[in-house]
């Protein structure tokens, strides 16, 4: 195709999947609208590549990478895709339609993007719709989800779920990077008491069923969900979502120190607050929320899955509760017998006493 280049490293078989999918691409109206754009900045030069901390599993994390090279930008793609189909089409579109776009686009209006959380939120969202347009496969990723509800959404989810060792600011952060590190410092600490609300609303739940099981013969199978929603917050959730603020807390420290004691620091601030007013920075900002809500009207006219076929079970299965099932049996039991249930200085919940 004018303007992409194929690095197949004499493969044949490398020619022919990246040429396949280049060819595929431009059945996307996104892709053709802004390949356009990208075409007139210059040559790009695709290929597969060893990436390391990649995987093709679904649901996993596909990795592309974008750099600078003397053809032009270099977009590579993860050589795990050549024997899994699976998010290759939308992985190829984020980094091609995303950064191989933006990067070059941006340098040539003067706008330094590299850090903007927007660099990475046009990417991720110009290669989610260009596989949705072409009903190709597509990574599930909460980010997207968050998008789709808002911009603001998806600053709130990227704020420490992605990176939280990058000082990645927003666009409207970026007018005064001191007081958006100062301000995530707050949330931070906001995010530590909700996780220690929430672990103790854990160990309340599990409490609850336990006493409701053993005392009032709530059948333990109608419950099994909720257990094993109770069991993956405390094992998984929130013990990885305090390793991040555990990773993010000393880094905004340092970066207020860097802002103020050293000159890289005092250009930096310097940089971005003129980007965060820059015209280019604000169109991608709007370009970017559109892309979210096409996405969204997408999503949302997208047929139903067809159910799963139904499997012979030796009994019907039992209807699985819900936390208002759960609560108001627990209110009808604290009704009757009090006696049954205390309070504790650390819950905000009346606690059944487990009696032996």
């Amino acid at each position: 195709m004018p303007g992409l280049l194929i690095d197949d490293h004499g493969s044949p078989r490398e020619r022919e999947l990246l040429d396949r999918a280049l060819v595929r691409l431009q059945g996307s109206p996104t892709a053709k609208r802004l390949e356009a754009r990208r075409r007139r900045l210059g040559p790009a030069v695709v290929a597969f590549a060893v990436l390391p901390g990649s995987a093709a599993v679904p649901g996993d994390k596909t990795f592309g990478h974008v750099s600078t090279a003397p053809e032009g930008m270099s977009v590579r793609i993860d050589e795990s895709l050549k024997v899994s189909s699976h998010a290759f089409i939308e992985t190829l579109a984020h980094e091609l339609y995303g950064h191989a776009l933006i990067f070059p686009e941006s340098k040539k209006a003067g706008a330094d993007i590299g850090l903007l959380m927007e660099n990475e939120g046009f990417s991720l969202a110009a290669g989610h719709l260009i596989a949705l347009e072409l009903k190709a496969p597509t990574n599930p990723d909460v980010l997207i989800d968050a998008l789709t509800e808002s911009p603001r959404a998806y600053y709130a989810e990227r704020l420490f779920t992605q990176s939280p060792d990058r000082l990645e600011l927003s666009r409207s952060e970026a007018a005064d990077p001191r007081g958006a590190v100062m301000a995530r410092q707050g949330e931070l600490a906001r995010r530590r008491r909700s996780l220690a609300v929430r672990g103790r609303d854990m160990a309340v739940w599990k409490w609850q069923l336990d006493h409701l099981e053993r005392f009032h013969g709530l059948d333990p199978r109608s419950v099994r969900d909720l257990r094993e929603s109770v069991e993956v917050w405390k094992s998984t959730m929130i013990p990885s979502q305090r390793a991040l603020l555990d990773k993010a807390e000393p880094h905004m420290k340092e970066c207020l120190r860097w802002f103020d004691a050293e000159p890289e620091g005092r250009e930096y601030t310097a940089r971005m607050a003129a980007v965060s007013s820059h015209p280019y920075a604000l169109g991608l900002e709007a370009e970017w929320a559109a892309l979210g809500r096409r996405i969204a009207a997408l999503s949302a006219a997208a047929p139903a899955e067809p159910p799963a076929p139904a499997k012979r079970e030796a009994a019907p299965a039992v209807k699985q509760l819900d936390w208002p099932d759960v609560e108001r049996l627990a209110s009808i039991d604290r009704a009757k017998h009090p006696e049954h249930w205390t309070y504790a200085p650390e819950a905000e919940t009346p606690i059944p006493w487990l009696l032996k």
